[in-house]
């Protein structure tokens, strides 16, 4: 198998689809000075590759063929577009699925909007490609290294372009959220609205048996220290083996007499030694944030973008739906061969 070319692809992506790609896995097309020839007489994928037999044909959709190097340019694509590089010849069985199914619903489309498209759309998009690849030469051997006929191109670019206008049309533009769906989803998701108060401690932690006088003693001359000729900054303390500094958030659920303490010092303050049943302390205030609940319209643009996706996702489920009904697809060598109902 031919190596496949990374450059002049476009992965286009409708945000807010979740799992759907949008792939123009062949946006790598025309050849410089090539016409635009009317969409419909070109015969379509698998139609005008005069090596038609290399191609195993990966689907029928009412008899048109979507060859088998489609699906494996446009799994190639998703993997790129997902972060992971060129996709690798085991490519799993999932997304191989995926992919084929995007280009059963571009071909749905497409014969859905009557297998046309405006030239002008078709060279607009060529001539930016062209632009990115670098010409009329860099073009020929991106299209060779494809397999590509110039056919196959052209009619690959229109069929993406009719599947976003549609896309846009039947899904995005009906997929909406209303003010009531807002308000009611931020009422049952008030709480992920809600940030706790955050208390923010410089802690000097002892290593010294809570109980006994010279432990008291020990950690009261750190303390002096600290404030005598550290500057109230424990950080600037040379280490002795008797303790660590840390600097920490102290909640009151978990570190209860911590927390109480240090609520009562002001910023920068230095606390006075503090036992707890496990060990000694002093603490300097840093920083307290006062706990805060989001408005409803503080919230509004997050919960519309959650829930935007989810309308988006089941519109995208109805649109399949509808485009597949009727519809004769057939996948050869697995005996699925039906009419959708």
């Amino acid at each position: 198998m031919k190596r496949r070319s990374e450059e002049g692809v476009i992965i286009r992506r409708k945000a807010g689809i979740g799992r759907l790609w949008i792939v123009l896995p062949l946006l790598l097309l025309l050849l410089a000075g090539t016409t635009v020839r009317g969409l419909a007489d070109d015969g379509g994928p698998g139609k005008t590759d005069p090596e038609g037999a290399r191609n195993r044909v990966a689907a029928r959709v009412n008899g048109a063929e979507i060859p088998e190097k489609y699906v494996t340019m446009t799994v190639n694509r998703m993997h790129a577009g997902m972060g992971r590089g060129h996709a690798a010849p085991e490519a799993t069985e999932e997304m191989r699925k995926r992919a084929l199914n995007l280009l059963i619903l571009q071909e749905l489309a497409w014969q859905k909007a009557g297998g046309k498209v405006d030239r002008d759309p078709v060279d607009g998009k060529i001539a930016s490609m062209k632009a990115r690849a670098g010409g009329e030469e860099e073009y020929r051997k991106m299209l060779e290294r494809e397999g590509l006929t110039e056919g196959e191109a052209v009619v690959i670019v229109g069929k993406g372009i009719v599947f976003d206008r549609m896309l846009e049309k039947e899904v995005m533009s009906r997929a909406t959220v209303s003010e009531e769906d807002l308000r009611k989803e931020y009422e049952k998701e008030k709480e992920q609205f809600h940030t706790p108060e955050k208390v923010e401690v410089v802690d000097v932690v002892f290593f010294l048996e809570t109980g006994e006088k010279e432990s008291m003693r020990k950690a009261e001359e750190i303390r002096r220290r600290i404030a005598d000729d550290e500057g109230n900054n424990p950080l600037r303390l040379a280490p002795d083996g008797t303790f660590i500094v840390r600097e920490v958030e102290v909640r009151k659920e978990k570190e209860g007499k911590l927390y109480e303490e240090a609520r009562k010092l002001k910023v920068d303050e230095l606390s006075g030694v503090i036992t707890t049943p496990d060990s000694l302390h002093i603490l300097r205030l840093k920083k307290i944030t006062p706990e805060k609940q989001y408005t409803f319209d503080q919230a509004k643009g997050s919960l519309e973008g959650n829930l935007k996706r989810e309308a988006v996702q089941k519109r995208m489920q109805e649109w399949e739906a509808e485009l597949k009904r009727g519809a004769t697809i057939e996948i050869p060598g697995t005996g699925s061969g039906r009419k959708q109902g």
